[in-house]
């Protein structure tokens, strides 16, 4: 049987290494705790892990700006990067990412997890509520592939519909 294949957004990968949670209509979503499957099962073996290489930058930044001071940020950095991701480069993407850019609308930014996903035939997750611009294009773009942590957990998915 073939391994399960995912692709991770930014917005996945940072709440296994930061906790998040955001509040919602009055309720607390625990974005860390529907992430840490997802990681569990990469570390593991379990779950085939790919991102484009912009995720090292975009991870980078986005940690920097947490400000939990530089020995905890470096310890973060550090797992992050021991985590067995397979990346492909963006040159790879390119011309992948331009078609979702132009023919679905996914926004520039995240065009490179998306063209990631269809290159490696594998499920794109994203933390966006599923009404995102986000979700909603890459979701015409990739049927049956996009998944949200705001719609499921990683133990039972629920494709998002357009």
């Amino acid at each position: 049987m073939q391994k399960r294949r995912v692709v991770l957004d930014n917005s996945v990968v940072l709440p296994m290494f930061f906790k998040e949670e955001m509040k919602v209509a009055g309720d607390t979503f625990k974005a860390s705790r529907r992430a840490a499957p997802i990681l569990t099962a990469i570390a593991c073996g379990r779950v085939i892990g790919f991102a484009p290489s912009i995720l090292m930058f975009e991870f980078v930044k986005c940690a920097m700006r947490k400000a939990l001071g530089p020995e905890i940020t470096k310890r973060q950095i550090a797992e992050f990067r021991g985590l067995p991701l397979v990346y492909t480069e963006m040159n790879d993407l390119f011309e992948d990412a331009l078609r979702m850019v132009e023919d679905y609308k996914v926004p520039s930014t995240d065009a490179w997890y998306a063209a990631c996903a269809k290159q490696r035939d594998a499920e794109l997750w994203i933390l966006s509520p599923p009404k995102d611009k986000f979700v909603t294009a890459a979701a015409k773009a990739l049927p049956n592939k996009v998944f949200t942590l705001w719609e499921c957990e990683f133990s039972k998915p629920k494709p998002t519909k357009f």
